[in-house]
């Protein structure tokens, strides 16, 4: 199941946060924010995102280079067109999301200025 396993490869890394993809810039942004705030609980975001990266990579594993002796995965077939078409925008999309963020953070600028504007105010 060659381009199963690249797929899942693909948002396996997207879920650790690599630089590229579109989990790596909500971390860095949550990340810069909490550690002017408050540092502790930055601390235990890092951990959870450490945490994160070690049973994504323990669970590509089991997934993509498990026990292949049994019989039963001559059952399991690649993935089909419909399947390969429907995953493909959203590969696009991570990765694109990854390398331009402002395609969604200048959509966003307006409505958060309000919100942070209008707690100011309180």
């Amino acid at each position: 199941m060659p381009m199963f396993t690249v797929q899942l490869l693909i948002f396996c890394m997207a879920n650790i946060g690599l630089p590229g993809t579109c989990n790596f810039v909500g971390e860095l942004v949550v990340f810069c924010g909490l550690i002017d705030r408050n540092f502790f609980v930055f601390l235990i975001a890092v951990t959870g995102v450490v945490l994160s990266v070690l049973y994504t990579i323990f669970m590509f594993n089991r997934c993509a280079f498990g026990n292949l002796n049994t019989s039963y995965i001559a059952v399991y077939r690649d993935m089909t067109k419909r399947e390969y078409y429907t995953i493909i925008p959203l590969t696009i999309l991570t990765i694109l999301l990854g390398l331009f963020p402002d395609l969604i953070f200048d959509t966003m600028l307006t409505s958060v200025s309000m919100v942070v504007e209008n707690s100011k105010l309180i």
